[in-house]
């Protein structure tokens, strides 16, 4: 489910709350969650809050703007 503009998800149980990238993925992966504008999660069971954040690591929690995550099963 998403509230805001632009979010196109695709994962299952996932979701996302903000405003997305017209055209883009906003969530790809399965239960995971954006919250903040302009995010692109398309990793498995991981949490982002924060602005323009791009991820692929599964089990991950990513915390702030323009914030990356180096390792799974860990908060950055």
């Amino acid at each position: 489910s998403a509230i805001g503009a632009y979010n196109k998800i695709e994962g299952n149980q996932s979701g996302a709350f903000g405003v997305g990238t017209y055209n883009v993925d906003t969530v790809k992966g399965d239960n995971s969650y954006s919250v903040g504008n302009k995010n692109q999660v398309s990793a498995n069971n991981t949490f982002v809050v924060g602005n323009n954040v791009k991820t692929s690591l599964d089990n991950a929690v990513v915390l702030g703007n323009n914030s990356t995550a180096e390792s799974s099963d860990v908060v950055s």
